[in-house]
């Protein structure tokens, strides 16, 4: 109904404010995440969440969904094939492995997010100036940018934490199944295996942010010919992330 509270919606991160003269405040936010509520520790005079569920795109967990599926089937589904065999009334053989993979992808692109956070989230703040009056008044707001130069991650310690999320999740549904092949499948596979986690090479990286930076300039062009006469801005987030030597 109408009346029903959406559960879905964008954690946002408070980066900076400014109090005006009136009170009022201006606040600078930074989304973070598609999220679900889960729980709501209160209702009036408004909603407060107290559980959330971070959301991941699809394109964050997808290379993990196929690369635990692919992995995992071939074991598992031959326990399957062997159970049947043995006993046809066994009502064990309709593990959904499909979601398992599916909800420890979305396990491990979570943690994958929380970890890169403090990388991927880099503070916007208020620019202010003082007029001749003494009044402070906003000038403007920092360049927007997506990554954090000067945060240290150590990825050996990343990997194992991906690693322990995996783990954690497919061991919990292979539990609630009573399946001791899937648990045992579940302590077995490593991320470091897949194609998910395996470092690229310099040339691949260079290579990848050439094809993006020309899909990007083809978008441009067609959105000008699809708005004839208007001069198409690029965003300048955008701009802030091409090469500052023009020699690359």
């Amino acid at each position: 109904s109408s009346n029903e509270v959406p559960v879905i919606g964008t954690l946002m991160q408070v980066t900076d404010y400014f109090e005006q003269e009136d009170g009022r405040l201006t606040l600078i936010v930074q989304g973070v995440g598609r999220i679900k509520i889960l729980a709501a520790s209160q209702q009036v005079p408004y909603a407060v969440a107290s559980e959330v569920r971070i959301l991941s795109d699809v394109e964050c967990w997808e290379p993990y969904y196929f690369s635990s599926s692919s992995s995992l089937a071939g074991g598992v589904v031959a326990s399957i094939s062997e159970a049947s065999t043995d006993d046809e009334d066994d009502d064990d053989d309709d593990f959904d492995l499909s979601g398992a993979s599916m909800d420890a992808a979305k396990a491990v692109a979570a943690k994958e997010s929380e970890l890169l956070r403090d990388l991927e989230y880099y503070q916007t703040i208020v620019e202010r100036h003082v007029t001749s009056d003494g009044t402070v008044m906003i000038s403007g707001v920092s360049p927007l940018s997506n990554v954090n130069g000067s945060v240290y991650v150590d990825f050996e310690e990343f990997e194992g934490q991906l690693q322990g999320a995996l783990s954690r999740c497919l061991s919990r549904r292979a539990e609630e199944c009573g399946r001791d092949d899937v648990l045992l499948a579940s302590t077995t596979f490593r991320l470091s295996d897949s194609r998910a986690l395996r470092a690229s090479t310099e040339e691949e990286v260079i290579a990848e942010e050439r094809n993006v930076w020309i899909k990007l300039d083809e978008m441009i062009h067609l959105l000008g010919r699809a708005q004839s006469g208007t001069r198409i801005q690029v965003p300048a987030q955008l701009l802030g992330l091409l090469p500052m030597d023009d020699t690359k």
